[in-house]
């Protein structure tokens, strides 16, 4: 692949390369078909990990703290996505420091190609507060500090679709586009 090559002309490859791309809404697919193709050109690996998800996933994440949102939000419309490479994935708490490390390289790249393409990226949120109250730091068991030493935010893999607001969803929700 030469340098002048860009994601516009790999993100057919992108499409085929990530299923998961099929559950989100046109207008958004195209997006995150680019950020995918970005990434790539960088020699990541970059996976959908989850995109669509039913209210009823969307309950279960709330209630063990894995998301802020208890009712359906924009994952169970088709406008958000999770992203991680297929090597790293999301680090676990003994995982070595070289894999956060990557892991980190990997969420930088993602954040800076989510702005490339006009997309809003959890790298860049922060303040983040815990379905019991209690304020993420650095300390708190589910926000390790190597995210505050790479300055990245405490959603780190994902993604969504700027501009859809909360009334939109609801108009324009999941009946107004079919699933493949």
């Amino acid at each position: 692949m030469s340098d002048e090559q860009d994601a516009d002309a790999v993100l057919p490859g992108a499409l085929a390369s990530d299923p998961k791309l099929i559950q989100l809404r046109p207008e958004f697919r195209d997006q995150m078909g680019h950020v995918l193709a970005e990434l790539e050109l960088q020699g990541f690996q970059p996976k959908i990990h989850g995109a669509y998800r039913s209210a009823a996933k969307q309950r279960e994440k709330f209630r063990k703290g894995y998301s802020k949102v208890a009712t359906p939000g924009r994952h169970n419309w088709g406008l958000a996505a999770d992203v991680i490479d297929r090597r790293w994935g999301w680090p676990q708490s003994d995982s070595s420091p070289e894999l956060w490390d990557n892991a980190a390289r990997f969420f930088m790249a993602l954040r800076d190609a989510c702005d490339k393409y006009g997309v809003a990226c959890g790298g860049w949120w922060f303040g983040r507060r815990h379905a019991d109250g209690s304020k993420a730091t650095a300390e708190h068991p589910t926000h390790r500090s190597v995210w505050n030493r790479w300055k990245l935010g405490w959603d780190t893999a994902h993604c969504q679709m700027i501009g859809a607001t909360e009334e939109w969803m609801v108009e324009y929700g999941p009946r107004h586009w079919e699933r493949v």
